[in-house]
């Protein structure tokens, strides 16, 4: 019998792994602050950016910081640099990153360098305060909430006279530099006399709308803090102080500060009507509460409906900020 051998070979197939394709990397950065004047040193941070196909220490950066076409540094193998402009304006920043495998990729992003912003002071002439007063965008205002007038108890209305008279939320004289006065609105603009200066000194004005909204833009990306709070950048020092209502006679929402403005409008029977103040905190920003004498008060939180039906504005108090135009 004859046997009959199979033999098996095994047949290797070679199965070729196509590599992926190199993609370019997608380039984004941050600038802080993203508002700055020629004192400040820019940080300037492309951590976020992503390459599929490398670990973003693989990754080199290179920066074009006023956006001009010439790169202003080689290539680097650091995410983050720092730099700081000598000319006002508003620049266009570029970022560029280049991968292993040489492909490369930008983002832009926009930062304003304004004029140094300055701190002085002034003495009120009428009672000898000396307040703190900064520089921005040309207008000079008042690093302190006023503190002119004469604290009554609280409880008691403002007498309708020439006498200015404010509620304070201590009477030792450390709080009332901190929180300086509260004021109805009849007192800030005595008694419907005086929309402008209000109370302010001499040469000032009180805070409009337009002013606050100005100030708003620093409020962007989560920077409020950094420049409008106590000892931040611009020097404005912004308070949270709540606001008075002689309604229940108490302080009310410390946790947002409050300011008259004097911005206002004309009904359809040409007389003049208020527009309010304003509500702010670091983490919001600037929020226009903006109201008139008659406007439903169920949607503003600091006029509950318990209070009545119509705001009267001279049961609530606020702070006051005076501005004036550079000379």
């Amino acid at each position: 019998m004859k046997s009959v051998l199979f033999i098996i070979i095994p047949i290797s197939f070679l199965i070729s792994c196509e590599k992926e394709p190199n993609t370019p990397p997608e380039v984004a950065f941050t600038i802080f602050p993203s508002i700055v004047d020629t004192s400040t040193f820019v940080r300037f941070d492309g951590s976020t950016t992503v390459d599929h196909e490398s670990h973003i220490w693989f990754l080199k950066f290179r920066w074009d910081y006023d956006g001009d076409g010439t790169w202003d540094t080689e290539y680097i193998q650091n995410p983050v640099s720092l730099w700081q402009y000598h000319q006002t304006g508003t620049y266009s920043a570029v970022a560029e990153a280049l991968d292993e495998g040489g492909l490369t990729a930008t983002d832009t992003s926009e930062i304003v360098v304004m004029a140094n912003h300055v701190q002085s002071s002034f003495t009120d002439p009428r009672d000898g305060n000396m307040y703190r007063i900064v520089l921005v965008d040309e207008l000079w205002w008042f690093a302190e909430n006023l503190r002119f007038g004469i604290a009554i108890n609280p409880g008691t209305l403002p007498r309708k006279d020439a006498i200015t008279e404010k509620y304070v939320v201590d009477s030792t004289q450390d709080k009332i530099d901190i929180y300086g006065g509260y004021y109805t609105w009849g007192e800030l603009t005595e008694y419907d006399q005086n929309y402008d200066q209000g109370i302010c000194p001499p040469g000032w004005r009180v805070t409009t709308a337009k002013d606050l909204r100005k100030l708003n833009r620093f409020s962007s990306w989560g920077d409020g803090k950094y420049y409008l709070g106590i000892e931040g950048y611009l020097g404005t020092d912004l308070i949270f102080g709540g606001y008075y209502a002689l309604i229940d006679k108490k302080f009310h929402r410390p946790e947002i500060g409050y300011l008259w403005v004097t911005d206002h409008v004309q009904n359809m029977d040409g007389i003049d009507q208020s527009i309010g103040g304003y509500g702010y905190n670091y983490k919001i920003g600037i929020q226009h509460e903006e109201w008139s004498l008659d406007e439903n008060p169920s949607l503003r939180t600091f006029w509950p409906l318990e209070w009545g039906n119509k705001m009267d504005f001279n049961k609530l108090a606020f702070n006051v900020r005076c501005v004036k135009n550079r000379d």
